[in-house]
């Protein structure tokens, strides 16, 4: 979180986001390799590692990698410490790349009947070649267990209730709904783009918006699903 933060305040961003993003340490992404929501779009944490600094067993400190665009001479020993998971040494320095922060970032929700059509609509998606960033579907038992967990303590209004009600009427089961949290990142004529193209491919599979707004991050905490608690009536 810490170098995401970093890069942000440099007008840079840094895109592999973990869902331990708040927590994690550097190193310890490395370490393993480690993914997150985003990386349809631009890959796991491995793609952006340039070198590190590698404390072996015996206490031989060890650099590897590169500081160029390019390097292909040689064995690729950077790469085979990411995702070692510290069986070959301690990580205490990485170099990595960062980026530019997107134009345009477009994140919304989708409930989908079932998983069954949410797999359909993230399948369509992708083979359109619609440029997502993220595509995160939940099944029934986390959808409804985001839900509940957003409204810890919290009095559950009406207006609510009755819209569970009416979904339950159309064929949305508690239980059996699907979440899809859909991002899209990129240059805004891209962005607009998609953003067209991905809810008309959500709605033709019985899909409902749920809103947009929120952000990538928020997700991990079960944010972003707690949509789910607030359906459009």
């Amino acid at each position: 979180g810490d170098l995401r933060a970093a890069a942000a305040d440099a007008g840079l961003f840094y895109p592999p986001d973990p869902g331990s993003v708040a927590f994690s340490t550097v190193g310890g992404n490395v370490a393993t390799n480690a993914g997150g929501m985003c990386c349809v779009k631009y890959g796991v944490t491995g793609d952006f590692v340039l070198g590190l600094e590698v404390v072996l067993a015996d206490g031989t400190v060890a650099r590897t990698g590169r500081r160029t665009a390019k390097g292909v001479a040689g064995y690729d020993l950077t790469a085979l410490v990411v995702g070692s998971e510290g069986t070959l040494g301690v990580i205490t320095e990485a170099t990595v790349s960062i980026h530019p922060v997107p134009e345009t970032r477009d994140y919304r929700a989708f409930l989908f009947k079932d998983f069954e059509r949410g797999l359909e609509a993230a399948r369509e998606l992708v083979q359109a070649d619609v440029p997502t960033a993220m595509i995160r579907l939940s099944d029934g038992d986390e959808t409804k267990f985001f839900g509940a967990f957003r409204q810890v303590g919290k009095d559950v209004p009406a207006s609510q209730v009755i819209a569970r009600d009416l979904l339950s009427l159309g064929g949305f089961e508690e239980g059996g709904q699907c979440m899809m949290l859909l991002g899209l990142e990129g240059a805004r004529e891209e962005v607009l783009l998609s953003r067209a193209r991905a809810p008309a491919i959500c709605l033709s599979k019985g899909a409902i918006p749920l809103g947009a707004g929120f952000q990538a991050g928020q997700v991990g905490a079960g944010a972003g699903l707690g949509i789910a608690l607030a359906p459009p009536v």
